[in-house]
């Protein structure tokens, strides 16, 4: 273990109730839950021990990561509306992270399995604004099941690697949580952050400013990209609009539009640099007294 690190493990049903599991654990600062699985017969698999475990890492004082297992030959929106109903019922606060277990192919080429892989972290990161980890091994990476992911946070399977010193693949540069052993009753998993709040900033939810920025809703007219919308906003960013939208809008969320439009961006239909969708609510800074 390095120093710039967490210790945590992630759990299902396999190791039962949290009082089955936690003494085991020992020191951990976080763990990741498995929340939801949709598979390819269309059975809507919940984990019967999701609750209790959520719970009581909350009440613990611990970081938490609600995950869902991927069947890339479902479909991607019936797979994400499973995981979200199930996290409305639970809770989800603005510090904990949600993530992809994405490491079945159920058959598909590789270029089906990427492609499905991106637009439910696309979704995930619309429907939760933040940052969606992408759990993956080594070898179904290396086969092209993870391309045009790497903007994603990584957390990877590779226990062939000392701990906190995983191999990483491509298209990934760095990465966020190593499982490092995965034999036994418990995963072990290092977080590459220097403390819980530091990991919570990075994989939950942007946190507005003390104060919060003053904002106003513009409706596009379909006649400017939103580099060309940021430009006639002196102070707006592309990201900050990204980040301003889901904060100030109903339900906390990216209004089904603009999650469209997002969608069709990060998936490769449409161009970031052409002109906005007409109609879309977007949130920019308001301008500043002269």
């Amino acid at each position: 273990m390095t120093a710039m690190s967490l210790p945590g493990i992630d759990v299902s049903s396999f190791q039962g109730l949290p009082q089955a599991w936690m003494a085991q654990a020992g020191s951990i600062s976080w763990a990741a839950v498995k929340i939801s699985e949709l598979q390819p017969s269309g059975f809507r698999y919940v984990n019967p021990d999701a609750a209790a475990d959520w719970a009581a890492l909350k009440a613990a004082g611990k970081g938490r990561v609600a995950y869902l297992f991927g069947h890339p030959s479902t479909d991607a929106t019936a797979t994400v509306g499973l995981f979200t109903s199930q996290m409305r019922a639970l809770g989800l606060d603005d510090a904990d992270a949600v993530c992809l277990d994405h490491e079945v192919s159920d058959g598909r080429s590789p270029a089906s399995v990427a492609g499905w892989g991106r637009e439910v972290l696309g979704r995930l990161r619309a429907t939760f604004d933040r940052p969606p980890l992408l759990y993956t091994f080594l070898s179904f990476a290396a086969a092209g099941n993870c391309a045009g992911m790497g903007s994603f946070p990584l957390w990877i399977a590779d226990p062939s690697s000392p701990e906190g010193r995983p191999r990483i693949p491509e298209p990934w540069k760095s990465w966020a949580i190593h499982q490092y052993r995965i034999a036994g009753g418990i995963d072990r998993d290092l977080a590459s952050y220097p403390t819980l709040d530091a990991m919570q900033a990075a994989l939950g939810r942007p946190r507005p400013p003390a104060k919060g920025p003053a904002v106003t809703e513009h409706v596009t007219q379909g006649n400017l990209s939103l580099s060309g919308l940021c430009a006639k906003h002196p102070g707006a960013t592309p990201a900050e609009v990204l980040r301003l939208t889901p904060r100030h809008s109903p339900g906390g969320v990216f209004p089904g539009n603009v999650a469209h439009w997002i969608n069709e961006v990060f998936d490769g239909a449409r161009d970031a640099q052409a002109d906005v969708p007409a109609g879309l609510h977007l949130y920019l800074p308001a301008a500043k007294p002269a």
